[in-house]
């Protein structure tokens, strides 16, 4: 518990000290929450406006969480391998297992943060949300599926990737790639490819389920909540997290 606990403090304060981390993390997903509606929503009729704009924060809490996992995560851990952090605790008893997961919860930590101060700005913008305490709920685990695979592919990012810069980027890059082929746009705005790929990418296929409890089928156009896609995405998300947690343990954590 306390190599967890240390790992855990010291990503936090670094996340939360550091204005570049977040800005980068924050200041995007900021800026599209006002620009978007003006840019894409001026012709819709100004009952809907409401509606849209909450299914655009929705989406921009989606690619903060994504930042977080695939960005800040990896850029952290390449950083402290260039620090030479690896080679002075490689002699020491510690489980590193245990030390990543200490980070994993500071980006959790990290994530909550976005989501509650997006969540403010939508709402003081306009946004409007339509559900029950139920589908909070069941959307909150689809929000946990989407960082659990977000995470993989940063701690994957991190074990592959030497350099924190192209670490930081890489991961902005993917988060920005997910976002405009299945989270940013509509579903039934997609090209035909891109529909399948929203459905089967767990990123995506997650985010799915969130705009559906709390905004409607109208607005996603397609109901996620089937069996396959449910098992696929939850499926695919360990899986992700399971791959970054091994790769993390045999090579980034042996890297020097």
């Amino acid at each position: 518990m306390n190599q967890f606990y240390a790992s855990y403090n010291r990503s936090i304060k670094e996340y939360l000290r550091d204005k570049a981390i977040i800005g980068s993390t924050f200041g995007m997903p900021l800026l599209f929450i006002f620009i978007v509606p003006v840019v894409f929503f001026g012709d819709v009729p100004r009952d809907f406006l409401p509606t849209l704009k909450g299914m655009n924060t929705l989406a921009q809490i989606a690619l903060t969480v994504m930042i977080v996992g695939q960005s800040n995560l990896s850029g952290s851990i390449v950083a402290d391998r260039e620090r030479g952090l690896y080679r002075k605790i490689s002699s020491l008893p510690l489980n590193p297992v245990k030390e990543v997961l200490g980070r994993v919860f500071a980006s959790l930590v990290f994530s909550l943060i976005g989501l509650i101060f997006l969540s403010l700005v939508g709402l003081i913008y306009g946004a409007e949300f339509s559900f029950s305490i139920v589908d909070l709920i069941i959307a909150i685990f689809f929000l946990l599926l989407i960082f659990i695979a977000s995470v993989g592919i940063g701690l994957i990012i991190s074990s592959i990737i030497n350099g924190e810069s192209a670490a930081t980027h890489l991961g902005i890059g993917l988060s920005m790639l997910i976002f405009f082929i299945g989270i940013g746009f509509p579903y039934t705005q997609l090209p035909s490819e891109l529909q399948v790929l929203s459905k089967i990418n767990p990123l995506t296929a997650a985010y799915a389920p969130i705009l559906y409890l709390l905004e409607g089928y109208e607005v996603l156009g397609y109901n996620p909540l089937t069996f396959v896609q449910l098992t696929s995405t939850i499926v695919l998300s360990a899986m992700l997290f399971g791959i970054g947690l091994f790769l993390y343990k045999n090579v980034a954590w042996r890297k020097r």
